[in-house]
């Protein structure tokens, strides 16, 4: 993995160089291809004819397509292995993504579960105190009270046993 990401980074120096100086290195080859073509017709003391010019331009255009596919070539690398490295990304991310939504989804059935044990315990009280015709006593007087504040201790009770706090 450390062999690729250094090949990576590499193209992507390569990249980044085209990115920036292609422009300035096509000029460069045609100004310098013309300014050359001047300068062999004066040191060679020959007139420039429309044959000589056209096979020059032919010769130019296809430095400048060589340079263009090589960095053509370049970018479809590069392209390449950044569709690969972001491959694994969003594969491993996906698999995390995954391992969280299983998590959550047996603790949501795990609180559904939770939730209907309740809702049947509520259920069976309510039908306990709908059966009964006189309210439930509480066996030990552990609260200490007078008898007046028992049917409140016997809500509450009730209450403890539903689960409501």
């Amino acid at each position: 993995m450390l062999k690729e990401n250094k090949s990576l980074t590499r193209i992507e120096k390569c990249i980044a160089f085209f990115k920036k100086y292609w422009g300035i290195v096509t000029s460069f080859v045609i100004s310098t291809s013309i300014v050359a073509l001047f300068t062999c017709s004066l040191v060679f003391d020959r007139k420039i004819e429309l044959q000589i010019m056209n096979n020059w331009v032919g010769i130019i255009l296809g430095m400048i397509a060589t340079i263009m596919s090589i960095i053509s070539l370049f970018l479809s690398f590069y392209n390449l292995e950044r569709e690969r490295e972001e491959g694994k990304e969003n594969r491993e991310l996906f698999l995390d993504f995954r391992k969280v939504l299983d998590e959550l989804q047996k603790e949501q059935s795990g609180m559904k579960d939770t939730l209907t044990e309740q809702l049947e315990a509520t259920k069976d009280l309510k039908r306990n105190l709908a059966n009964s015709k006189s309210p439930t006593v509480i066996d030990d007087n552990r609260y200490k009270i007078d008898a007046k504040n028992e049917k409140f201790i016997d809500i509450l009770e009730i209450m403890r046993k539903a689960g409501v706090e």
